[in-house]
């Protein structure tokens, strides 16, 4: 048997949806261990998993309320995932000498998993918590959210967009590569967009039907369906009166704020979703369940018979009553709606929310809203369109359907089994397919 050391990002929607891989690993046998914050360790005990600290936090820098472009972006992807990796590294040196692992797991934000397989020749799995980050002919620069080029032109001028960003993001490719220098190790040979992304297994826990059913990916690249996993909880006893309270006829919409910290500061975007919503739907006949996980004004307007506004609520609790979900576009909440059908309409903010929204008009689910054209007028059109159209609902339905043939977290371990043993690429002699078995 294996041993699996997890080192992915550090913040609930990272280290969550990596739990049910972990579990499907130890049911095989297999040995597990993370390197994470000390706030996680209760939730690792209950998957039998090992534990090594973490205490090394990256720089929070204050974001603006707008999508960050140019320097700032850069600035802000170098202080966030650049500089703290040689600290991390260290520290995930320190549980390798301990726990030795035969792999390393990490997600696409960590680049310190990177530094410590490389330099100690240990296959290194990456587990991408969104959809595909990797380049095609047919994409622009990830983040932008446009969508897949039609015509000849339109991949002209996006091959055109991928050599600026990679121009433009130089500077912090060369700090990476005198980190990797620092390791003893080469310079990245790629754009920076790969820089983090393993060259022997990227895991993917959608299915392609939400990820623009990519054809030009290499077989290192696997889609398992979604891998989620929430801590146990229960409605409240008034949010669960309030459902009941609701007409069985009256459609409800499941608005959703991050729960991603923003810089020092409230994010007020989050909010702004919030009170659109708020202003707009219950006159049109909506119901409307938010969720806001931070001090705001709005939690002070208290429940009516259409609207109720919580600081938290297990959205699988939510789902099965909700009409339409009304989020940011967090790769978390999109893929929960999704496996239940649910179609969507996303207001996103930043990060690779764009992306995630983008996916959702292409594949038929949902609606995309631009956050400067956030308005209750704006966002009451884009509601009332995906509840008035039933092939949302019947996109939605599909592209659940094809969720449910998958069971992600196995089939995620068994793609790591093989890495395991093999130490080659995934799939890169075909004869081995057979052997990635659940």
């Amino acid at each position: 048997m294996a041993r699996f050391l997890f080192c992915v990002w550090p913040a609930p929607g990272h280290v969550y949806p990596s739990l049910p891989i972990a579990r499907a690993l130890r049911e095989r046998g297999h040995d597990v261990a993370y390197v994470t914050y000390a706030e996680f360790e209760p939730v690792l005990r209950g998957f039998d998993v090992a534990y090594f600290p973490l205490r090394s936090r990256p720089s929070n820098p204050q974001t603006r309320q707008t999508p960050l472009r140019g320097a700032d972006a850069r600035a802000i992807f170098r202080a966030l995932f650049i500089l703290p990796a040689s600290a991390m590294a260290r520290m995930i040196d320190r549980a390798a000498d301990e726990f030795r692992p035969d792999v390393l797991v990490h997600d696409q934000r960590s680049f310190g998993p990177v530094l410590v397989a490389q330099r100690r020749g240990l296959p290194l799995a990456t587990l991408a918590m969104t959809c595909c980050p990797l380049p095609g002919g047919d994409l622009a620069p990830f983040g932008l959210g446009l969508p897949p080029a039609a015509d000849e032109a339109t991949r002209l001028r996006y091959a055109a967009m991928r050599r600026h960003a990679e121009d433009a993001y130089a500077p912090v490719l060369a700090e990476w590569n005198a980190i990797r220098a620092g390791f003893g190790l080469p310079p990245h040979a790629g754009p920076l967009a790969t820089a983090a992304v393993s060259d022997r297994l990227l895991i993917l826990p959608t299915v392609p039907e939400l990820d623009y059913n990519r054809a030009d990916l290499p077989p290192r690249v696997r889609y398992v369906g979604p891998c989620t996993w929430d801590p146990p909880a229960s409605l409240a006893p008034e949010t669960a009166a309030w459902l009941a309270s609701l007409p069985e006829a009256q459609p409800l919409a499941l608005v959703t704020a991050s729960t991603a910290a923003v810089g020092p500061v409230p994010d007020r975007r989050s909010a702004a979703l919030v009170e659109a919503a708020v202003a707009a739907l219950p006159e049109a006949g909506i119901a409307v369940l938010a969720t806001l996980p931070y001090d705001h004004p709005l939690h002070g307007i208290g429940s009516s018979p259409a609207v109720h506004i919580v600081r938290f609520a297990p959205h699988r609790s939510l789902l099965g009553r909700t009409s339409v979900a009304v989020t940011h576009g967090g790769f978390g909440i999109v893929s929960k709606a999704v496996q239940q059908a649910v179609p969507l309409v996303v207001v996103p903010f930043a990060g690779d929310q764009p992306e995630v929204a983008q996916r959702v008009v292409a594949s038929g689910v949902g609606r995309r809203l631009a956050p400067d054209a956030l308005n209750p007028g704006r966002l009451h059109e884009a509601v009332g369109a995906v509840l008035q159209d039933p092939q949302y609902r019947a996109n939605a339905t599909r592209v659940a359907a094809a969720m449910a043939l998958h069971d992600g977290p196995r089939e995620a371990a068994a793609l790591l089994s093989d890495l395991a043993a093999h130490r080659a690429p995934i799939s890169l002699k075909p004869e081995r397919n057979a052997e990635v078995t659940v």
